[in-house]
């Protein structure tokens, strides 16, 4: 009888380090070695450094006059430092935080730019890094794009915004290629908004019968929608038409397992792996593409529970952008926890 080889991507998820952490947390930011980490917790933000195990705590970033609901580590190409802090609030504005002195021995970090513009909470946005563009969604029901300009490479500011959306936005995500942005809003919309010449144009309007906080591209033409039940999970995939469909529905648990927003669904590219939470778990689901017959297949590989009760887990989180190391706080243990996630191969015959 022939015998075929199957290699499939297992992962061993290992908790390494935690923190009592009592205040009400749902931003957290950690960098790719794991040596920063940063925590939202009401209107402040807590920095950490991180190594063997320990987490210390350096400063308490008080600038913003309301929760903070997200936060970004960038690499830094303005400051002579590795990184810059990106932050978000209820308070409508965004602060860029820069970074002084070493990495390693007592980091500090100043307001290096305040962004206003917004007229209500900002819950979300992204950076991309080549070209130093902030991207961020409101519930003012607006998104904005913040680019550097020739005369001032070193000062953002707000040079478009989109106002298709007819209630407040909750998840952005961009494609590989970075000229494809989708938007996911209450209103039960999702925009897919291309970008031209420098200009970003809504190109398609996609109306789904329930609204959803998580949105991410899985590939440059894919990408996965999951509705605020989290019952399932919907892929798009675009069509000959140069318009995105949907193209098939992952299950991914039964019962009512409401959601809650602030957790962004995270694409891993070089592990194949979104990593998405739903409910009291986070879910790790592989991603294969296949180029020649034009079809993806998700297989959902782990699930982190966390065993909340209350059937809307409260869980916060962050991956690092290489998925090695995700950070997390929720209600239930009042504990900021930082996992590593390993690969290990497993040969499967028959």
């Amino acid at each position: 009888m022939n015998q075929q080889k199957n290699q499939k991507t297992q992962f061993q998820v290992l908790k390494i380090a935690s923190r009592s952490q009592k205040e009400w947390c749902q931003a957290i930011a950690i960098n790719d070695d794991c040596s920063l980490l940063f925590i939202g917790f009401k209107s402040a933000i807590k920095a950490f450094g991180f190594n063997k195990e320990n987490l210390k705590q350096h400063q308490i970033l008080n600038h913003h006059t309301n929760y903070i609901t997200a936060l970004k580590i960038c690499k830094s190409k303005f400051a002579s430092s590795n990184y810059f802090l990106i932050s978000a609030s209820d308070d409508k504005t965004i602060i860029i935080w820069e970074q002084a002195g070493s990495q390693f021995q007592n980091p500090s970090w100043s307001c290096y730019q305040r962004l206003y513009g917004h007229e209500n909470n900002v819950n979300c946005f992204l950076f991309l890094e080549e070209e130093e563009c902030i991207i961020s969604g409101s519930a003012d029901f607006s998104i904005k794009f913040w680019n550097t300009t020739q005369k001032d490479k070193y000062k953002w500011s707000c040079l478009q915004t989109i106002q298709n959306h007819s209630s407040e936005i909750w998840a952005l995500s961009i494609n590989q290629s970075q000229d494809i942005l989708i938007s996911s809003g209450e209103d039960g919309v999702i925009l897919v908004i291309e970008q031209n010449s420098k200009i970003w144009i809504v190109k398609q309007i996609i109306q789904v019968k329930e609204f959803g906080y998580r949105i991410s591209f899985v590939g440059n033409n894919v990408f996965c929608f999951q509705p605020v039940s989290g019952k399932q999970l919907h892929v798009y995939q675009m069509n000959n038409n140069q318009s995105f469909i949907k193209s098939k529905d992952i299950i991914l648990q039964e019962g009512n397992c409401n959601c809650k927003p602030y957790f962004p669904a995270t694409y891993i590219k070089q592990k194949s792996l979104l990593i998405s939470k739903v409910g009291c778990k986070i879910n790790l689901i592989s991603i294969c593409h296949n180029s020649e017959e034009g079809y993806v297949e998700l297989v959902l590989q782990q699930e982190i529970d966390f065993g909340t009760t209350d059937g809307w887990g409260y869980i916060y989180g962050s991956i690092s952008d290489d998925g090695v190391y995700i950070a997390t706080w929720d209600y239930k243990s009042q504990e900021i926890q930082i996992r590593e996630l390993k690969e290990k191969q497993e040969i499967k015959q028959y």
